[in-house]
């Protein structure tokens, strides 16, 4: 039974493939607290906005996909926490109202 509340999503590969990009730049570095992994996460953050909310991860959704790819409670924190400023300031910078409910990371 599917529940009316739930939005399901269905992540589009190119931002899959960004993922993928940032989370073998943070395997290869062996941190994410690099300038150039950061950018890799960046990146992510700037080709999610730009598309469909249906189509990118949902803050539960990337989470999970970063404990599947080994990262650390702290570290997923850390990326969740930039990933919805991230969303949240390019959201404001493109005019969309944050307040209003109607803006979905």
């Amino acid at each position: 039974m599917l529940r009316k509340d739930v939005i399901h999503r269905k992540v589009a590969h190119s931002i899959k493939k960004t993922l993928y990009h940032f989370v073998k730049r943070a395997r290869n570095s062996n941190t994410i607290n690099s300038p150039e992994v950061m950018k890799c996460f960046y990146d992510f953050i700037v080709k999610s906005y730009e598309i469909n909310y249906l189509n990118r991860y949902s803050v539960s959704m990337l989470a999970k996909k970063l404990r599947r790819n080994g990262f650390n409670d702290e570290q997923i924190q850390e990326l969740i926490t930039v990933y919805m400023h991230g969303m949240f300031v390019l959201a404001t910078f493109y005019k969309a109202d944050i307040l209003d409910g109607e803006f979905f990371i």
